[in-house]
């Protein structure tokens, strides 16, 4: 079975829910729009969401990634109207995709990272 996943954004006052936590509204975002998912086997089943490379408390995001396994019922393109629909202000899915290569392939990753500041440094270093 290939894995789903989700790109998604958390900004606002979503940016102060935790790791922990925002696995878990994920998890009840999913029941709430009725889109049924793949299930961990044992006496215990819970349900299967990853999100590999956890945001820190306080930071905002707009590529956030979360892989899952869609079992059946919904699709792909109609997935992030439902989803967004039960969610929380300040987490909107943007988009769902096949998954590609497994994320424990993932070794390295590239952030670029843009400063905006308010007026002019040379002018303020030269006060």
């Amino acid at each position: 079975m290939s894995e789903q996943r989700i790109l998604f954004a958390k900004y606002g006052t979503a940016k102060y829910i935790s790791h922990l936590d925002l696995m878990h509204t994920m998890e009840r975002a999913f029941l709430r729009a009725g889109i049924a998912i793949r299930h961990t086997a044992g006496f215990h089943p819970h349900p299967y969401v990853s999100i590999p490379l956890p945001l820190p408390l306080g930071f905002s995001s707009q590529c956030e990634i979360m892989e899952f396994g869609l079992v059946s019922g919904s699709t792909m393109e109609a997935l992030p109207a439902q989803m967004n629909r039960v969610l929380p202000a300040g987490i909107e899915i943007l988009r769902c995709y096949e998954g590609g290569r497994p994320f424990r392939d993932l070794a390295f990753v590239r952030y670029e990272v843009t400063l905006e500041l308010d007026g002019d440094l040379a002018q303020q270093g030269e006060a």
